[in-house]
């Protein structure tokens, strides 16, 4: 039997910030492997959020279709992924993808039909940080 291995299918999210703790989810077994329009949620400083992909709610002109801004971290989110500004250090892109075998396997059984791909991104040079970038996900950033 063929396996395609491990999929991450959700991302939460916890940071202090300076309106209060931010918990931000998103989970793929609420996106549509169709569309992949996203939705995610969360609380900042305990006042719960949506962000969606689609075109409701505060949208923004010429960028992302919506913006939460949580003290010093700001969510956009686009059609389908969603990046974090955690300033002035890190973004992390957060990007659902429908799984290979949602699309291309006749005899698929079960299984998650979208995972989230991410993307770390270091927003300063490494030479600058009091300590380097290191560990797993699902770990603590120093």
């Amino acid at each position: 039997r063929h396996v395609n291995g491990s999929w991450m299918v959700e991302f939460h999210l916890i940071a202090p910030t300076t309106a209060g703790p931010l918990y931000w989810t998103y989970d793929a077994a609420r996106i549509s492997p169709a569309s992949l329009l996203g939705f995610s949620n969360g609380t900042c400083g305990g006042v719960p959020f949506k962000l969606t992909g689609s075109r409701m709610g505060n949208l923004l002109r010429n960028g992302p279709l919506q913006r939460k801004v949580c003290g010093d971290v700001v969510l956009q989110a686009n059609h389908s992924s969603v990046k974090v500004f955690m300033l002035p250090y890190w973004a992390i892109t957060v990007a659902p993808k429908a799984t290979p075998d949602y699309f291309h396997r006749s005899d698929r059984i079960s299984g998650p039909e979208v995972r989230l791909d991410l993307l770390f991104t270091l927003l300063r040079p490494e030479r600058s940080l009091d300590v380097a970038p290191h560990g797993l996900i699902g770990q603590t950033f120093d």
